[in-house]
């Protein structure tokens, strides 16, 4: 994905993920309410990621707090959250510091 149209789709992730919410498969969701902390590069953004009963991304400003964290380009995110990240890319081999794993991330994020 080329960097300027992450930059443009990056913005509206929180609305898609705030959708998404519905349609996370009950096996697919952390047993227990999970947030990570997720910084982009190109374009650097800071959301908070909350998984449990549904999923919420939201912008923040601060450091804050999570189960873990995870830093990676915001294509790979944009790609992970619409269920594209597949293993074996550059971009998929990040892993998350805590909280979960990427694995149990693709599984949350199936696609559609």
């Amino acid at each position: 994905m080329a960097p300027d149209a992450a930059a443009l789709l990056i913005d509206g992730q929180p609305r898609i993920v705030a959708m998404a919410r519905w349609f996370l498969p009950r096996e697919t969701r952390p047993a227990e309410e999970t947030t990570l902390l997720i910084e982009t590069t190109a374009p650097v953004r800071k959301y908070e990621l909350v998984l449990g009963e549904g999923a919420e991304l939201r912008p923040i400003e601060h450091d804050g707090h999570g189960d873990g964290a995870l830093a990676l380009p915001a294509e790979a995110l944009l790609r992970l959250f619409s269920g594209r990240l597949k293993p074996g890319s550059a971009s998929a081999e990040v892993e998350p510091s805590g909280g979960m794993t990427m694995e149990e991330l693709r599984r949350a994020f199936p696609g559609y």
